[in-house]
């Protein structure tokens, strides 16, 4: 009597599976670690908005600006609706005009908040590498 050998298809079906399930995690594990290029570059915001009789409460409009270190504008993004309690807003900068990556990349840039028809009210000097 001769015995045949059955197949063992199970186990590398098995082992494919777990082979592809390490490939894909890793796939994923890149792209958290390095990040994906397409991903818009979005900056949280938080400010203290004051005028001649203190603290600000109310919903208010303000344009946010970035500039080389010469003063040339190399972004800008209205927000026309910026929610302020006791002059405390928040706002995330890139949500409305994308933030070209270019723009962050220079020294000595600056960004720069107003409200509508006012004049800069805070200069901020961003730190890149």
């Amino acid at each position: 009597m001769t015995t045949h050998k059955q197949p063992r298809i199970i186990p590398n079906i098995i082992r494919i599976l777990f082979v592809l399930t390490i490939i894909v995690l890793f796939a994923i594990g890149a792209n958290v670690v390095l990040g994906n290029p397409d991903s818009p570059r979005l900056l949280n915001y938080q400010g203290k908005l004051t005028d001649d009789n203190g603290a600000v409460t109310g919903t208010v409009a303000i344009i946010f600006s970035i500039y080389d270190a010469g003063g040339s504008p190399l972004w800008s993004e209205p927000h026309d609706n910026v929610d302020v309690q006791d002059g405390f807003f928040n706002v995330i900068l890139g949500s409305l005009t994308p933030i070209d990556d270019s723009v962050l990349r220079g020294r000595g840039h600056y960004c720069t908040c107003r409200r509508r028809t006012q004049q800069d009210i805070a200069l901020l000097h961003l730190k890149t590498n």
